[in-house]
C-alpha cells in the first residue's frame, strides 16, 4: 500500500504551523511545573519557538498514536542520525534566510541566498539517502520518506540543484587583483602576480582549525562586511558581468526554494530531537520513561512515576518513584499526610503524565496505562494579591468556579490545598462540594489536602497517604501508599528535629 501524502511528522490531521504559533500556554502549566519541564526540554533549541508545540495537543487517540509511533521511530539509531543531520542542516538554512532579510547590500544578499540554497539542496538530498535503506514502521516516517524521495527525484529539485551548482562554479572562477595605496583601492582583472594571500595562509596554518572542522562550518558572507567591501564587490561585478548576471538570475528564478512540507519539517524535527535528548538525560540518571498504553476505559495504572520537572533539576540526586492505580469506580485520589512528605510533588506528577500522554510523548514511569484527557485543570494555593479588594477566599472561589465550568467528564483535575485561607469547617464544606461536583462529572481528579475527612466514606474516592520512616517519623520517605488517612501530621517529631519543643526552647532561653 502506498504511503499517505506527507503533511506533518507530529500532527495527524489538518493542523497548520499557524495553528501552532497561535497556541497559548495552558493555565495548568505553572501549577504543575510543566513550564519548567518545557523550558528544560527546549533549552538547546532556542531559535525555533519550540514551546508552542507543547501548548497544542494533537487531539484524537489516532493523532496521539501517530505521534507516539513517530517518536519511537525517531529513537532508532539510523533514523535519529538522519533526523539530527537534517535538523542541523535546516538550521543553517533558516539562519541564512534570516540573515538575507537583514542585509543592506544586494550582491551580498544574493550570495547568501545562493549559499543557503546549496545548504538546502545538500541537506534534503542527504536526508533522502539516509532514509532510503532504513526499515520504517511509523505512518509519519513512511510517508515522509516517500515524499522526500519523490521530491529529490522531481524536475523542480533537480533544476534548483543544477542551477545552484552552476552559479557557484561560475563564481568560483572569479579572480581579481586589489591594488591598495593609501586610502585608494583599485580593482583589476587578475594577472600573473605572486599570490601573497597563499603565503599568509601558509604562515598561519599552524593556528588554523583542522580542515574537517573548517569544511563543516556553514558558508556565510556576512561577518565584517561593510561599505568598503560592498564597493569592492560592486567593482568586481562590473569586471565579471556574466558570472554575476547568473547569480542575479538565480535569485530571481528561485526566490522561494524551500518546499512547503520540508520547511515545516525543519521546525518539527526539533520537537522530536528535544524529546529524545531529554529522555536520554533521564535514562542516564537511572529514571524510566515509557510510552503509555492509551486507555479508553476509566482506568489508570502507572508504575515508578515521578515529577519529571523536579527530576530534571536534581542533577543525579536520588528520585523517589511511586505507583498509582485507579480502576472500576475509582475517580478521585485524596492525598493526605505530613507536610513536606511529597504530596504536592505526587499530584504534579499525576498532572504531568496525563498532559504528556495527551501530547503523545513518553511519560515518567516504567509501565503505564493512561486515559486520554481533553484537558488538565489545576488549582494550587496562591499568595494573596496585595492590591485586590476581593480577599483571598473570594479569589479562590472565583478560580474554582472557572475550573469547574471548564471541566468535562474527559478532564483531569488537580487540586492542592484549596480553601486553606478559611476556617477548617468552612474549608471542609467547600472542598466537599467541589469533590461532589467532580464526582457528578465523572472525571478523574487528585486532591492534596490537610482535611482527612475528604478521604472518608465514598467508594469512588481513593485515599493515599504520604509515609514517614517508621523508626524516625521526622524523616520523610516521599512514598505514597494506598490506605486510609490516619490524621497524623508528626509535628512533634519535626519540632524535636529542629529543637523547637517547649522544653528545648526553655533550655535555650535559660542558657
Amino acid at each position: 500500500m502506498p504511503a499517505a501524502p506527507f503533511t506533518s511528522l507530529i500532527f495527524r490531521g489538518d493542523v497548520s504551523l499557524e495553528d501552532v504559533d497561535a497556541a497559548t500556554q495552558p493555565e495548568c502549566f505553572h501549577d504543575l511545573n510543566l513550564d519548567q519541564l518545557v523550558d528544560n526540554v527546549c533549552a538547546n533549541h532556542q531559535r525555533t519557538n519550540l514551546e508552542h508545540f507543547f501548548w497544542l495537543l494533537p487531539g484524537s487517540i489516532e493523532a496521539i498514536r501517530y505521534r507516539q509511533d513517530a517518536l519511537r521511530q525517531a529513537a532508532q539509531p539510523a533514523v535519529r542520525e538522519a533526523v539530527t543531520a537534517f535538523a542541523e542542516g535546516f538550521t543553517n538554512v533558516r539562519i541564512g534566510q534570516s540573515e538575507e532579510k537583514h542585509l543592506r547590500y544586494d550582491l551580498q544578499r544574493q550570495r547568501v541566498h545562493l549559499d543557503t540554497a546549496l545548504d538546502y539542496c545538500a541537506t534534503v538530498k542527504s536526508f533522502a539517502e539516509q532514509l532510503s535503506g532504513v526499515a520504517l514502521e511509523s505512518e509519519a516516517f513512511d510517508s515522509l520518506r516517500a515524499h522526500v524521495t519523490d521530491y529529490v527525484a522531481s524536475d523542480a529539485f533537480g533544476e534548483l540543484e543544477a542551477d545552484a551548482h552552476r552559479v557557484s562554479a561560475a563564481l568560483a572562477q572569479v579572480t581579481y587583483l586589489l591594488q591598495i595605496r593609501a586610502n585608494r583601492i583599485r580593482v583589476r582583472h587578475y594577472e600573473e602576480h605572486p599570490d601573497l594571500s597563499r603565503e599568509v595562509a601558509e604562515l598561519f596554518d599552524r593556528f588554523r582549525e583542522t580542515q574537517d572542522r573548517l569544511e563543516q562550518r556553514p558558508r556565510r558572507w556576512t561577518s565584517g562586511f561593510g561599505h568598503v567591501e560592498a564597493a569592492v564587490l560592486g567593482h568586481v561585478a562590473q569586471l565579471f558581468p556574466e558570472q554575476f548576471g547568473l547569480l542575479a538570475n538565480f535569485c530571481e528564478k528561485h526566490q522561494r526554494f524551500v518546499e512547503r512540507a520540508l520547511g515545516r519539517l525543519g521546525r518539527e524535527v526539533h520537537f522530536v530531537i528535544a524529546w529524545l535528548d531529554f529522555t536520554d538525560r533521564l535514562d542516564t540518571a537511572g529514571l524510566s520513561t515509557c510510552y503509555p498504553e492509551l486507555s479508553t476505559e476509566r482506568e489508570l495504572q502507572v508504575e515508578d512515576t515521578y515529577d519529571a520537572a523536579l527530576a530534571a533539576t536534581l542533577e543525579g540526586a536520588p528520585v523517589v518513584t511511586n505507583d498509582v492505580r485507579l480502576e472500576g469506580e475509582d475517580r478521585i485520589i485524596v492525598v493526605t499526610g505530613p507536610n513536606q512528605g511529597g504530596k504536592t510533588t505526587f499530584a504534579r506528577a499525576i498532572g504531568q503524565i496525563h498532559y504528556l500522554t495527551a501530547l503523545g510523548c513518553p511519560v515518567p514511569g516504567s509501565r503505564a496505562r493512561i486515559p486520554v484527557v481533553d484537558r488538565v485543570l489545576a488549582q494550587f494555593e496562591r499568595q494573596e494579591i496585595p492590591d485586590s479588594d476581593r480577599g483571598k477566599l473570594k479569589d479562590d472561589l472565583i478560580r474554582m468556579r472557572q475550573l469547574l465550568e471548564a471541566a468535562t467528564p474527559q478532564s483531569l483535575v488537580v487540586l492542592n490545598e484549596v480553601f486553606s485561607s478559611t476556617a477548617t469547617d468552612d474549608a471542609l464544606a467547600l472542598a466537599q462540594r467541589v469533590l461532589d461536583r467532580l464526582l457528578d462529572l465523572d472525571c478523574f481528579g487528585v486532591c492534596v489536602t490537610f482535611l482527612d475527612e475528604l478521604a472518608d466514606d465514598n467508594p469512588r474516592i481513593v485515599s493515599m497517604v504520604a509515609e514517614v520512616d517508621p523508626d524516625d517519623p521526622s524523616v520523610r520517605t516521599f512514598l505514597l501508599n494506598r490506605r486510609p488517612a490516619d490524621g497524623k501530621a508528626y509535628a512533634a517529631s519535626i519540632a524535636r528535629k529542629y529543637g523547637l519543643t517547649p522544653q528545648l526552647i526553655r533550655e535555650r532561653v535559660a542558657s
